[in-house]
């Protein structure tokens, strides 16, 4: 089934849902919202006649029609499963909805990465057969400025763009280089902020400032600072390049979701949280 991601307003996705739920073969299932195409990855994971597959979007939008379907609907059983993001390292307390999960590590992409059979798996399917701990490791470290950028974007508010860095093709001497990264994104960001009728201007980032900012927090965990958009599109670049096996992002990620079976799925924090709101309410896992 492909995963198409809505781009329909909260209330429109709770109108939608209130038509499906008046369906008696769905009335007593429990409505299930996922973030962006996600539920590739989570539909093995849980009973097919428990649950209601809502319509994915963003995770602001599936939160917001969460909420209001809670609303119109108290005795209505709806959970959210969306990506952490910066989350923990803002220190933002991600439990403080009982019915709203995350993903370990920044999204889902990297919650599946986290498991060190999955990363062996990859590398098997693509017949690398170099050092599996340090190839993994040099593409973070490759990664490390600018998922601080991005940090630090996002904790300042800042609203930079990175769409011009989407495919992360780069040298790997310009893509380690802030001021690169920096100038590189600038122009994009900035038009896309006047283009939205912000009424004060743009604020441009000093590098100086992301230095400080890196310095302040070193010893980040790697799985929440760095985004796994990212991450599969470095590591497309890094397979073809040791193994000449010629693959994008999707590509890679379809190889990441057929390893992160129900096997390593029971291995994260997710699971665990997901567990516990079952044995407290209805079981829809697998």
């Amino acid at each position: 089934m492909k995963t198409v991601v809505s781009t329909l307003s909260p209330d429109a996705l709770v109108d939608q849902m209130i038509l499906t739920l008046y369906t008696p073969l769905n009335s007593n299932k429990v409505v299930v919202w996922v973030e962006g195409k996600d539920w590739r990855v989570y539909r093995k994971f849980f009973k097919s006649d428990k649950i209601i597959e809502a319509g994915s979007a963003g995770g602001l939008v599936i939160t917001e029609a969460h909420n209001k379907l809670r609303r119109m609907r108290p005795s209505q059983k709806s959970i959210v499963i969306k990506d952490a993001d910066f989350g923990r390292l803002e220190g933002v307390s991600l439990s403080a909805d009982p019915d709203i999960f995350h993903s370990d590590g920044h999204d889902v992409e990297m919650m599946m990465l986290k498991q060190p059979v999955v990363r062996q798996k990859v590398c098997e399917v693509f017949e690398y057969t170099g050092d599996v701990d340090k190839f993994y490791n040099d593409i973070f470290t490759e990664l490390t400025p600018l998922s601080y950028f991005k940090w630090y974007s996002y904790h300042n508010g800042n609203s930079y763009s990175f769409k011009d860095l989407s495919k992360l093709r780069q040298p790997k001497q310009d893509l380690m280089n802030l001021t690169w990264i920096e100038s590189t994104t600038y122009k994009c960001s900035e038009s896309k902020w006047n283009g939205s009728n912000h009424s004060t201007p743009f604020v441009r980032i000093n590098v100086t400032d992301v230095v400080s900012f890196m310095n302040a927090n070193p010893n980040v965990n790697m799985y929440e600072i760095t985004n796994g958009h990212d991450f599969c599109n470095r590591l497309a670049m890094h397979i073809q390049a040791k193994t000449h096996y010629v693959r994008n992002e999707d590509s890679i990620k379809d190889s990441i979701m057929v390893s992160f079976d129900y096997e390593q799925f029971k291995n994260t924090d997710l699971h665990k949280s997901l567990k516990a709101w079952c044995d407290a309410n209805v079981d829809i896992l697998r």
